[in-house]
């Protein structure tokens, strides 16, 4: 009997539709609920087919879920490896960019010491 009401109390929902284990994927941030999930998934064997009230399953939830709480991560691992390498070829670019400005400064300023001369040189 406490087995039943334990397996009934699992697939509650709250009124999002959702399910203690779809709660545990939705606020997963920065893996902080992976003991909570592994154990309802391992341990007590929800069902993992229910979705919530927008049709998503327990599985769309984790790492999909817009957070919109100052300091949470943005997004998958993958996402912040893509912001990260997009981050550097930026910063590598504009590395690039400055390179090119200063050789071209440089080679200006060369030309003008080099017409200054040019011009003494005449005057005498």
């Amino acid at each position: 009997m406490s087995h039943c009401f334990r397996q009934m109390f699992l697939d509650a929902r709250n009124n999002l539709g959702r399910t203690a284990l779809m709660e545990a994927c939705a606020e997963d941030l920065a893996c902080s609920h992976a003991a909570v999930v592994r154990g309802l998934c391992e341990g007590h064997y929800v069902n993992l087919l229910l979705r919530d009230c927008q049709g998503r399953r327990a599985l769309e939830l984790l790492g999909t879920v817009e957070r919109r709480r100052p300091g949470t991560p943005s997004g998958t691992g993958l996402r912040e490896e893509m912001l990260i390498e997009n981050r550097d070829e930026l910063i590598f670019d504009l590395r690039e960019e400055d390179r090119k400005k200063k050789e071209q400064e440089q080679a200006q300023h060369r030309e003008n010491v080099i017409k200054r001369y040019m011009q003494e040189a005449r005057e005498l």
